[in-house]
């Protein structure tokens, strides 16, 4: 599962945009984000355009540290390579 993120206020999304998962776990977890921070985007469940491999212990963590976000949003990420992120300006 590969997840890209858009950080608050650099780059945003119309309301109408939607989102394509190429497997389930994926889906499911990005309608659960978008609910909790109530966007109305489309996300769908489509086919890969070619071979995917998903990795369920690399999805697994993701979603953990996803969850952990959710439930604290003053909590900074605990130091995965996902976590790091550069303010320009």
């Amino acid at each position: 599962m590969m997840t890209e993120f858009v950080v608050e206020h650099e780059f945003i999304l119309p309301d109408d945009s939607q989102l394509f998962y190429y497997h389930k776990e994926g889906l499911n977890l990005a309608k659960s984000i978008a609910e909790h921070i109530e966007i109305p985007w489309q996300i769908k469940l489509q086919p890969p355009p070619g071979d995917y491999n998903c990795s369920f212990e690399y999805a697994s963590v993701v979603e953990e540290f996803i969850n952990q976000a959710l439930l604290d949003p003053n909590w900074k990420g605990d130091g995965l390579r996902f976590d790091r992120v550069s303010h320009h300006g």
